[in-house]
């Protein structure tokens, strides 16, 4: 199966504030959960998120998110788990992505 990039930053800072800050920004809050591991609070770009989620037309397929962490890189496959929208403007507010462990074995 074919995964899209999605480039994404770390965050340091949560709460309703800054999460504004961001959106202002045109950027998403959003969170990378992870089998054996912690939480990682990211933000990625809200136009290149759009364009994946239009990309899979309904499907649920893998998302290879690029995690920028002051110039060093990592990749982490991953699915959206959830997109949190304004009911009213039909904005994005946050997303969930859940990573996929490829060296494990699901029973």
């Amino acid at each position: 199966m074919e995964s899209l990039e999605l480039r994404a930053n770390i965050r340091t800072e949560s709460g309703k504030g800054p999460a504004r800050r961001l959106r202002a920004e045109g950027l998403v809050p959003a969170v990378l959960y992870g089998s054996g591991s912690e939480s990682t609070m990211l933000t990625v770009n809200a136009a290149d998120l759009i364009q994946i989620i239009r990309a899979e037309k309904g499907e649920s397929g893998f998302i290879k998110i690029v995690i920028d962490e002051g110039g060093k890189k990592s990749e982490r496959i991953s699915v959206l788990k959830e997109l949190q929208t304004n009911t009213v403007t039909k904005k994005i507010v946050h997303a969930d992505f859940y990573e996929i462990r490829m060296d494990r074995r699901r029973c």
